[in-house]
């Protein structure tokens, strides 16, 4: 019955355990809550902490290993599971150093928490250290954010719960407002801010993927319209080339072209076997003469040109024969009845092929550009991207920390947010901006959060001290008045903090002079009625120990004083004699004369012992029927013998006047006296004496028998 018993409770005891590990479970599995890209909060935190305050660090332990599970399922997650670990461990610590949990969990968040969160940001995740400082400040936050949950529902437990204080003293009231204010005003101004922060983030966010597009929209409708208007520019010259019948006019027309046309660095007429005819403008058409069959057979866009009979744009290359630009070219194929005859080819610099006054305002939204062709090669890059055109650029992309909706590529060591957009000719334009650019504005209106919150902090301590001044002050007086500290007179005023506080120190101060009084008058009589119960104390104490019919101390109380003086006369080894008196005759006395002339003689006898028996050190009772006896401890013990001896003649000598009736007493004397064997105990003392008594009484009675040991 009693395992069954214990074994219940123990099942009982584990139930909230189990339950708080479960919730914690789940909430670090469902109650996720993202707010730059993959930094996520997670607030299981909230029941192990609950737990390390109700349950102390073996059950909480168990509750932190459950709630880590989902944690460590993820690697980006695993980084969290460490937090909270440390977490847990430094609270745990603090608590068990009597450190109020609010404390202990700002001191972790401040300064424990915060530097570890932010040095790991900056060299993992390689941002600057504003950047790492903002991100992990707002992962700390929401670390706080538990905190505060934890201690609200460890408040919200009942008083009577065998669960409260198991950790926790109870505080000074000053600290419990401070914590009580400090939660009620701090903890909706954080979760306001986190809000904020997650809000703004992905406003951010998704402005910028909005600004990204953009300016891929506006790159691809400058360089679409700018290579369309050229392609339709060489068609109509190839359409003149076709109709003019003097071959003497060709450089000139096309000289005309290459002229008017913005952004072409040179045009030339190649015939149907790829030999250049004439070039364009006049400074290549001057370079022409002095090379030497220039051909562009080994071009892919003159075959591409030749073979479909369709105007070309060739991927980016570098020229040759006329320069060594690096260009794109275009062409458009010249026919004569339906045979072809050569074409016109338009080079335009890499360079020329996006408008400056759009790259001046794409750049000026700080966006960085790159456009490659179908074969990868760079047309076009910023210059900040520090990349060469020409080179091959392949994209290696990941998912950004900071960003939801934009993926996230390294360029030479810098890593940024991005957005790609492939047109009809298989070219890809990219656009980048930095990452950190997610924060702009919100990092500035949360540092004026934060010092918001710092000096709400200074603002709540400074309120509480003095609002947990002006109750405790009251109840301190009440509690001096009560001790007899403080007058009645000075509390009133100080009271007036409440109405509340004013009647329950009025009430007090009423109740306490009612009691004062009725204090005083109890005093009055236990004081009296102890008086009487003293003298009856004493005289019961006197009738316990004293004999009623000679005054004398009876046996029990001459066994307890004698054997108190011998133990102090073994220990320090000081002569003792006890001896023993008999009335002689005393049944002829009560046969003759009455029992009542028998009491008379005992009383006699013990008067003339009494008279002799005057010394601090002397013990003499009655020992029973007509036996006296008597302990001397004097230290002339030299002197005992006589003095026995003395008293004896003494009551020879004596007679006693009875009803007319004159008596004769004599006493038989038996004494023992300890000079040097201290060893034998009292009882055996007294037998001793007995014996010398009895020898006494064998010799004829009247005599002393007296013996040394």
């Amino acid at each position: 019955m009693n395992g069954t018993v214990k074994l219940l409770n123990k099942q009982a005891n584990n139930l909230p355990t189990l339950v708080l590990a479960g919730v914690a479970c789940l909430t670090n599995t469902y109650l996720v809550f993202s707010v730059f890209g993959n930094i996520n909060m997670h607030f299981g935190s909230t029941f192990v902490l609950l737990s390390l305050l109700t349950m102390g660090f073996r059950s909480s332990a168990i509750v932190l290993a459950v709630s880590l599970l989902p944690l460590l399922l993820f690697s980006e997650q695993i980084f969290v599971a460490g937090v909270q670990i440390a977490e847990y461990l430094a609270i745990a610590f603090m608590l068990k150093h009597k450190i109020r949990f609010l404390s202990a969990i700002s001191l972790y968040c401040f300064f424990v928490g915060l530097p570890i969160v932010t040095l790991f940001i900056y060299f993992d995740l390689e941002v600057n250290i504003q950047t790492a400082v903002f991100v992990a400040f707002t992962f700390i936050l929401s670390v706080y954010v538990g905190g505060f949950m934890a201690l609200v529902c460890y408040w919200l437990l009942p008083l009577s719960s065998q669960h409260r204080g198991r950790n926790q003293a109870p505080p000074e009231f000053s600290k419990l407002v401070f914590e009580l204010n400090a939660v009620s005003v701090i903890l909706p101004v954080v979760l306001v801010t986190l809000f904020f922060v997650w809000r703004s983030a992905k406003d951010r966010d998704e402005t910028l993927g909005y600004e990204l597009n953009q300016a891929i929209q506006e790159l691809n409708r400058s360089v679409s319209g700018l290579i369309d208007n050229k392609v339709h520019t060489l068609k109509a010259t190839a359409d003149i080339l076709m109709r003019e019948k003097n071959p003497l006019l060709y450089g000139q027309i096309l000289n005309t072209v290459a002229t008017a046309s913005g952004n072409v660095e040179s045009m030339v007429l190649v015939d149907k076997n790829a030999t250049v005819l004439i070039a364009a403008p006049e400074r290549y058409a001057a370079m022409l003469p002095d090379l030497k069959d220039v051909n562009i057979a080994h071009r892919k866009y003159f075959q591409d040109t030749k073979a479909p009979g369709e105007s070309i744009v060739s991927r980016a290359i570098r020229g040759r024969g006329l320069g060594d630009l690096d260009i794109v070219a275009i062409t458009a194929p010249i026919f004569f009845e339906s045979e072809f005859q050569g074409l016109v080819q338009a080079a335009i610099k890499l360079e020329n092929l996006v408008d400056e006054s759009v790259l001046n305002a794409i750049q000026n939204d700080q966006i960085l550009i790159l456009i490659k062709d179908d074969e990868d090669s760079i047309i076009y890059s910023s210059a900040e991207l520090g990349l060469v055109q020409l080179d091959k650029f392949t994209a290696q992309s990941s998912k950004h920390p900071f960003s939801n909706s934009k993926k996230a590529m390294q360029i030479n060591q810098t890593t940024y947010i991005y957005d790609e957009y492939t047109n009809d000719r298989n070219w890809t334009i990219y656009t980048f901006t930095l990452s950190v650019r997610i924060f702009e504005g919100i990092s500035a209106y949360f540092v004026f959060i934060s010092v918001s919150i710092l000096l709400s902090m200074l603002l709540i301590t400074l309120l509480s001290k003095g609002l947990a001044a002006k109750i405790t002050k009251p109840l301190l007086n009440l509690e001096n008045f009560m001790a007899g500290k403080k007058k009645s007179s000075k509390m009133i005023a100080e009271s007036k903090v409440s109405k509340e506080m004013q009647n329950v120190t009025e009430n007090v101060i009423h109740y306490y002079n009612i009691s004062e009084d009725f204090q005083r008058e109890l005093k009055a009589q236990v004081e009296e009625k102890t008086e009487v119960l003293q003298v009856l104390n004493e005289e019961l104490l006197k009738l316990s120990q004293t004999d009623s019919l000679t005054g004398l101390y009876n046996r029990g109380a001459f066994d307890t004083l004698s054997a108190n003086t011998y133990k102090f006369c073994q220990r320090h080894e000081k002569p003792f004699t006890l001896v023993l008196f008999d009335i002689d005759y005393f049944k002829l006395i009560n046969d003759n004369f009455g029992h009542v002339a028998g009491d008379a003689c005992l009383v006699e006898v013990a008067s003339l012992l009494q008279s002799k028996c005057r010394r601090e050190t002397d013990i003499l009772a009655r020992y029973g029927g007509e036996e006296f006896i008597l302990v001397l401890a004097s230290d002339n013990h030299e002197q005992h013998k006589d003095y026995v001896n003395f008293i004896h003649q003494t009551i020879q000598q004596h007679k006693l006047m009875y009803n007319d009736n004159l008596i004769e007493m004599t006493v038989s004397v038996g004494a023992i006296r300890v000079i040097n064997d201290f060893t034998k105990d009292l009882i055996t003392l007294t037998s001793l004496a007995d014996e010398q008594l009895y020898i006494s009484k064998e010799q004829g009675r009247d005599r002393v028998n007296f013996v040394d040991i």
